[in-house]
């Protein structure tokens, strides 16, 4: 992970992770409720091509969770409102068998009299569980859009109340997730901006899979709205966490084989069902059977040895008091095809037989094509950096394998703890000014991670103004015994959070901390939009804005008040209506924060570089008798003052592409791209009736996005063309190709 947090809440036992480019969900179900018949196709006809999201929407209007807004539409983009939410989980914990006719929390609303009851008797069960609260003093606010945050929150909730879930509601509010040996990972936006158990609500709703980020994926958004495509999608991911199967017979390939379910008309769980399966090599799977549909006698198997084949016997199993069993299943290089049905005992498999037929796939194989051990940090270790005296600086180094995942022969992506990583032994040398020298060894876990440390004491606790360098190596050579180990995966630097003389591949990498007592003093500036881009000034909004964060800290890594802060930006130079700053500097906070807003006039979309100043004093720069005036410090934020994209199709039919274009922003949730098309900032809006490709070849809208979201951290996301656009028209089928 690119930074770690020392301390969080209660999410999980394992330490808390900023979600980045190679998170992952530790806590995800591999089972679902929308299998079989659920996913059937429920007459909605504005769905388009959603993929995922028309798989959800048909799973919930089949266990009647939700509806249309009319007999056939479902209208996707739409928001979900706080008491259309509460219907929602209402209806899902019907179908997760969870009871709320309970609960000991007070729900005393007093703007719900006038709803329908049943949305009455939704909201007040659900709140008497603790699973949806209200907003503010006595108010549910049934009408008010439902953000991201508070869905996290009651999805969370609701999953908490299914037994042997691996969630659990602490008394703080918070919750606690089962992440096995795997990481709890946070979203930074949500960390910054909102309380503990909003926080670890959104984090267990990550690791559960029942949400993801938005954007690159490395952001949450708490405060977005949920559109009742999105919403629908959450739900089945929550579902999944229960015991919810659709009616009839089941079955899904878990971990050594699948999993049987069996349920009523009314997804009840059904016992003591009798069970018989069979299979047969996916590459020739028509061969299980003769020309009148019933078994072969010489191709194919009986799934549970002793069984007798596409027969029901006294031998064969059946299913627990959950409706479910689990059968062990070899799976074949190529692929197990496998059909399960139930019936009489005597019963045999006929045409008229209704078989459920699974196609099995063996584990993805992966190519180790070189192992390393990743040296990292979660302190700044910027050479001009410091540690105060008596600090501790932790690092850690976490075996890793990278990994061929498209069969090139090349690593193309990083994987914690490969296999027989537990017991591997790294050297660690620390060498001190007064030449002294200290060796360690640091023996990895099971997780194939291990830790060492370095700090200083004051050796002069008399007087100010020393520092004191620690010099660190780690080699793989090297052994307090004597002894070497040339089997040892090489060292490679996180270059993220570690700078050190030597980077990757290497049998030894060193690397310095500096611990001083010398005065602090503003040394780092940080500056951030608000809002990466907002739309330009119109005749109806002849003044928009923004604001910019601006974070100032020491040599130390310590925030540092009371530092005037300024902001400028080319744009209000030329012309000082256009953008207009704060006259006077606003003074960081204790925690080294201020934020500054300005408005903007501006008609017409364009890239702004607004360059943020702290003045570090005792006086003005420049100014006559202050040559000892610290330099101020500077940094920069990016607004993109945008425009709407026009249509690329004239009266006459014509179509003038626009492009390539590269991508700034592209914001999944909200279907929007911000292109950069002649240094104007410009937004097009897409949805499923469209045409995506990526470097040439069609793609769904998932597989767009999916591809946008792996690149948009790096430097260059890419050009996109665009075609076939009109604006405003929701029905237009646009193209969107994208090339790296």
């Amino acid at each position: 992970m690119s930074a770690l947090f020392a301390s969080l809440f209660a999410v999980g036992a394992s330490p808390a992770a900023a979600i980045d480019e190679d998170s992952m969900a530790d806590a995800k179900e591999p089972t679902s409720a929308c299998v079989g018949e659920a996913l059937q196709d429920q007459g909605f006809t504005d769905l388009g091509t959603l993929d995922t999201a028309k798989r959800a929407i048909n799973c919930l209007a089949y266990y009647g969770i939700t509806a249309g807004r009319t007999a056939d539409t479902f209208d996707p983009n739409s928001n979900v409102t706080r008491s259309e939410m509460a219907l929602f989980l209402y209806a899902a914990a019907n179908v997760m068998g969870i009871d709320l006719m309970g609960g000991d929390m007070m729900a005393d609303f007093g703007d719900i009299a006038e709803l329908a009851e049943n949305r009455q008797n939704a909201i007040n069960a659900l709140a008497r569980n603790g699973i949806m609260g209200g907003r503010g003093s006595m108010t549910f606010d049934p009408d008010g859009n439902i953000t991201r945050a508070e869905m996290a929150v009651a999805l969370v909730g609701l999953v908490d109340k299914v037994p042997g879930s691996g969630v659990t509601k602490n008394d703080d509010g918070t919750f606690t997730v089962d992440v096995g040996n795997g990481t709890v990972d946070v979203f930074a936006d949500a960390f910054g901006a909102t309380s503990g158990p909003v926080n670890s609500a959104i984090s267990a709703a990550y690791e559960l899979g029942i949400t993801s980020g938005v954007g690159d994926g490395t952001s949450f958004d708490p405060t977005g709205y949920v559109p009742r495509l999105n919403m629908a999608v959450f739900i089945t991911n929550a579902l999944a966490h229960s015991n919810a199967r659709p009616a009839g017979l089941t079955a899904q390939q878990v971990s050594g084989g699948i999993i049987v379910s069996i349920r009523d008309a009314n997804f009840a769980p059904v016992a003591n069902a009798e069970i018989d399966a069979f299979s047969h090599d996916t590459a020739d799977a028509a061969r299980a059977f003769n020309a009148d549909g019933t078994c072969s006698k010489r191709f194919g198997s009986a799934v549970e040895a002793g069984t007798q084949k596409c027969t029901i016997d006294p031998v064969d199993p059946v299913t627990g008091s959950t409706g479910n069993y689990n059968m062990t299943v070899s799976i074949a290089d190529k692929g197990t095809t496998v059909w399960v049905w139930t019936g009489a005992m005597g019963d045999s498999v006929s045409s008229s037989t209704d078989l459920y037929e699974l196609d099995l796939k063996p584990a993805e194989a992966t190519a180790n094509v070189a192992g390393f051990a990743k040296v990292s940090t979660d302190f700044n270790t910027n050479a001009a950096f410091r540690a105060k005296f008596g600090s501790t600086v932790t690092y850690t180094i976490q075996l890793v394998a990278a990994v061929d995942t498209d069969g090139d022969s090349t690593a193309d992506e990083i994987l914690n703890a490969p296999p027989d990583a537990e017991g591997d032994k790294y050297t660690i040398t620390l060498t001190f000014p007064n030449g002294a020298v200290q060796k360690s060894t640091v023996t990895m876990n099971a997780s194939g991670s291990g830790t060492f440390d370095v700090s200083a004491g004051d050796p002069d606790p008399s007087s100010r103004g020393q520092s004191v360098a620690v010099a660190w190596t780690v080699d793989v050579l090297a052994s307090t015994t004597g002894d070497t180990s040339t089997n040892l995966p090489q060292l490679y630097i996180d270059a993220d959070t570690v700078t050190a003389t030597t980077v990757s591949g290497a049998d030894q990498v060193t690397g310095t901390v500096t611990f001083s007592d010398v005065t602090a003093v503003g040394f780092d500036l940080k500056a951030e939009a608000v809002r990466s881009h907002s739309p330009v000034a119109n005749s109806d909004n002849p003044m928009t804005g923004n604001r910019i964060t601006v974070t100032v800290t020491d040599q130390y890594g310590d925030p540092i008040g009371n530092i005037p802060v300024t902001a400028s930006s080319p744009a209000s130079t030329a012309d000082p209506a256009r953008s207009v700053f704060p006259a006077k500097a606003r003074v960081t906070f204790p925690d080294g924060t201020v934020t500054l807003p300005y408005s903007y006039t501006g008609t017409t979309g364009e890239i702004e570089t607004v360059t943020v100043t702290a003045d570090l004093g005792p006086g003005p720069d420049g100014e006559a008798g202050n040559a000892d005036d610290p330099t101020d410090l500077t940094a920069t934020a990016t607004v993109n003052w945008t425009q709407n994209g026009a249509s690329t199709t004239a009266a006459d039919g014509t179509d003038t592409a626009v492009g390539p274009a590269a991508v700034l922003v592209a914001e999944a949730d909200s279907n929007l791209l911000v292109l950069n098309v002649s240094s104007v900032p410009t937004v097009y809006v897409y949805d499923a009736n469209d045409q995506f490709f990526v470097s040439g070849a069609p793609v769904t809208m998932a597989g767009f996005e999916e591809n946008l979201a792996k690149v948009l951290a790096t430097a260059d996301a890419g050009d996109i063309t665009v075609a076939s656009y009109k604006a405003g028209e929701a029905d237009d089928v646009a193209s969107f190709t994208w090339v790296q």
